[in-house]
């Protein structure tokens, strides 16, 4: 029987949530299993995004993916989590076609965008 990937990310959430300490990876290696076993493997990336999205609903965390053209340095990752208080979940990601700056998104919505890339796109748009 074939399950919509949210309905598998719920089912995972509430598996993880009830686990004993020590018990967590047996049980992802569990789930791993199943969802291979179903023929549905193609879709475990989209399983996982609802995942994070519900451990994020569930926490009161904010996701904040921080794009950038080198790798953060630890004063600015701390700069970053400490606007919110602890209660964010922060994904780096290097991207060298930034060229320089930070593209920050907040729940996966365009927060700020000051890399080099977007004012050089400008510059050509607007001419």
């Amino acid at each position: 029987m074939k399950y919509k990937p949210k309905q598998y990310a719920e089912a995972l959430y509430e598996a993880m949530e009830g686990a004993k300490k020590g018990e967590e990876k047996q049980l992802v290696e569990h789930f791993v299993q199943t969802v291979k076993k179903n023929k549905d493997w193609i879709r475990l990336p989209l399983i996982l995004k609802h995942f994070e999205k519900i451990f994020v609903e569930k926490n009161g965390l904010t996701k904040v993916e921080v794009e950038s053209a080198y790798p953060l340095t630890a004063k600015t990752r701390k700069e970053i989590e400490g606007i919110f208080k602890d209660k964010v979940l922060l994904e780096e990601k290097v991207n060298p076609r930034l060229i320089a700056g930070i593209r920050i998104l907040l729940n996966n919505s365009v927060f700020i965008d000051s890399s080099a890339l977007k004012h050089i796109n400008n510059l050509f748009i607007n001419a």
